[in-house]
Order: C-alpha cells, then sequence, then structure tokens
C-alpha cells in the first residue's frame, strides 16, 4: 500500500502536494510516490531530501475535474465524488482517487480516508499538513549547496538582524486575472513591518519582474536580489532564510514565509488572495497579518 500524490505546476504548488501526501502517508504509516508524470512546469522536487518514490514515466489518466463543477455547485458535487471515486493504476496497483474539494480550502474528509489513495488536487492549505510540519521542514532541506552568488546574497540575509524578504509576484499573474497585488499593499506592509521589528530593516526583494519593483516599489533603500530566474529552489531558500516576511498572493513566497518560521517571525500576507475567490479560510496561518491587497 501507497500514497500517490499527483505533482503539478509550478514549485509552490508542487511543495503543497508533496505535503499532503507525506502527510497522509505518516497517518497511514506507508510509502509516498510523487506523480511526476505529465507535469504542466519542471518538476524540483527531486533536489531536496524528501523521502520518496518518484514516478515519471508514461502519461497520467488522472484529471483535475473538480474545478467548475465545484465552484458551481458545490457540496453536491463534493457528496457525488465522495460516492462514486474514480480508480487509476499505478505500477499495476489500484487506487482511489480522493479527490479535491475546492480551491484554498480544507476537506474534513481527508482525515479519515484509508487504503491505497490517489490524491487528485493543489491542496493548498496549511491544515493538510499542520501535525507533520517538522517532517515537512526536514525533508525540504536543498540537497545541493548554494553556487557562490547565492552564498554571498545569504550572507547579507544573515549579516542582517530584521531582514525582511518582500516578494512581488507579476510575470504571468499579468494576464491570468488571478490579481496583482498594488503598490499600497507593499507600501502599507513595510510600515506595518518597520512598526514591529524597528526601523533598521532590511528589505531584500524577490521578483520575477525587477525592473517594474526598482520603479514602482514604494519602499526605501531596497536589496533587489538577481540571478535566480531559473533556479526556483536557490530563489526559496534565500526568501526562507529572511526573518520576516511580506508575501505576494503566490504559493512560492507562502511557502517562503512557511519554511521560515520562528517564534518571533513577522508575516504579512494580502486580502484577498485572489480575485475570483473572495474568502481562503484555510490557507492563511492565524499568526499572520493581512492586509489589504
Amino acid at each position: 500500500m501507497a500514497v500517490v500524490t499527483r505533482i503539478r505546476s509550478g514549485l509552490g504548488n508542487q511543495l503543497f502536494c508533496y505535503a499532503a501526501g507525506r502527510a497522509l502517508a505518516e497517518r497511514l504509516g506507508t510509502s509516498l510516490i510523487l506523480d511526476c508524470r505529465d507535469p504542466d512546469r519542471p518538476v524540483y522536487l527531486d533536489r531536496y531530501a524528501i523521502n520518496a518514490q518518484f514516478l515519471r514515466d508514461g502519461p497520467s489518466n488522472v484529471r483535475v475535474r473538480y474545478a467548475k463543477l465545484q465552484r458551481r455547485y458545490g457540496i453536491v458535487v463534493a457528496e457525488i465524488y465522495r460516492l462514486f471515486p474514480r480508480l487509476t493504476r499505478v505500477d499495476g496497483q489500484i487506487f482511489r482517487v480522493f479527490e479535491e474539494r475546492g480551491p484554498f480550502t480544507h476537506a474534513r474528509e481527508f482525515g479519515s480516508v484509508k487504503g491505497a489513495i490517489y490524491l487528485n488536487g493543489y491542496w493548498q492549505s496549511f491544515r493538510y499538513f499542520d501535525d507533520v510540519c517538522s517532517i515537512i521542514r526536514a525533508e525540504l532541506q536543498p540537497k545541493a549547496d548554494l553556487n557562490e552568488p547565492n552564498k554571498r546574497w545569504l550572507d547579507a540575509i544573515r549579516g542582517r538582524g530584521n531582514s525582511i524578504c518582500v516578494h512581488v509576484r507579476r510575470g504571468d499573474y499579468l494576464k491570468t486575472g488571478l490579481g496583482l497585488c498594488s503598490p499600497a499593499y507593499y507600501k502599507n506592509a513595510a510600515a506595518v513591518m518597520r512598526d514591529r521589528v524597528g526601523n533598521d530593516a532590511t528589505f531584500f526583494v524577490f521578483s520575477d519582474d525587477l525592473p517594474w519593483c526598482r520603479n514602482h516599489l514604494p519602499i526605501n533603500d531596497p536589496v533587489f536580489i538577481e540571478g535566480n530566474d531559473d533556479d526556483p529552489v536557490s530563489e526559496l531558500r534565500l526568501m526562507a532564510a529572511c526573518r520576516h516576511h511580506i508575501i505576494a498572493n503566490s504559493t512560492f513566497s507562502w511557502w517562503a514565509a512557511w519554511l521560515g518560521h520562528h517564534e518571533q517571525q513577522v508575516a504579512i500576507a494580502p486580502e484577498p488572495w485572489i480575485s475570483i475567490v473572495s474568502r481562503c479560510p484555510d490557507l492563511i496561518p492565524s499568526n499572520w497579518t493581512k492586509l489589504a491587497r
């Protein structure tokens, strides 16, 4: 018996898929398989010290099916999926497909599923894995050392007592309609951060659009982190090394704040998370501060 979780999208979403699978495998006392067949983005999880089998060969016949129906018919569709689950075969074994019930929500029945389970969804909630967070943080240690430029960035971050990670996500968000975090959000977040951690804060800016940040980000004297356009694992490692976090509405920077957790951490997140979903009650931990996006 095993737990299989389908890996999808960018690194942030890949980490959510992995974390939910790890939590379920730990509860059931079984092994974990990461289904990396037919990825729509490069798979980065093999760069971490994850204890799992990576399945890469052959096509996957499992697709997310909740999206449009779930938003329209809600609990009715969820009940149909519960009563009539799909089955899929992985390495000759039959698995029952457990479907995500909706975006950014925690399905209570996740805690009671048993048997050979195939997880199909994004699982974007800390509630799925909150009870095994120490295991996940231990496994999400990159196996390779940073290159020399990134070692220097890491030294700079660690050399500042109040290093603040500021993540600005633009890129594909300019076309998807998910909504961007406004300059006002970052201005207000920086003010809150200075009020809580002191005026000696140093803001380290990470972004897929640094030219825009240099011209429009309303934060005084930031440090712009460059050189990791094709290396999200190293970028995430530097972001998580900061003591405090101002995140974008991006699962990538969500993970930076979550991995960088400590008792004195200040983490600020935007609300609403995305334009097409009004509330995401299971996404942001209660000790993070929410500010208008």
